[in-house]
């Protein structure tokens, strides 16, 4: 599948994101364990049910988590979530100078394939 992580598109997403399924807190106590403010997660946004990409902005005394959105849309751009509805994404950040990878220009929005020349 297609990962677009930090504006770089890549196409072996199974070496790059930790794929296991994340393990849910026994308890609220436990929770703050699972996730840390800045982690990238996927998380279900509450009003269509699908996972979009966000950050932990903030852990709360009740056990959710702030999520907030990378791209809100029109939507709120936070909500507050249950660890069930979170799944942390572990960024692959180790690109080498020649790798051939797919990139998002910010000038246009458009995915260009590109060549690493600084890491």
């Amino acid at each position: 599948g297609m990962l677009l992580v930090d504006g770089i598109r890549t196409t072996v997403a199974s070496t790059y994101v930790d794929q296991r399924p994340f393990q849910t807190a026994r308890a609220n106590h436990e929770t703050s364990g699972i996730f840390q403010v800045g982690d990238y997660v996927q998380a279900i946004f509450p009003d269509d049910g699908e996972r979009y990409p966000g950050n932990v902005h903030k852990i709360n005394e009740d056990g959710t988590f702030t999520v907030r959105w990378e791209d809100p849309d029109d939507g709120p751009e936070a909500n507050d979530l249950e660890p069930q509805a979170i799944e942390k994404i572990d960024i692959f950040v180790g690109y080498k100078v020649g790798d051939v990878v797919e990139a998002v220009f910010p000038g246009d929005g458009q995915t260009y394939r590109a060549t690493v020349v600084t890491a």
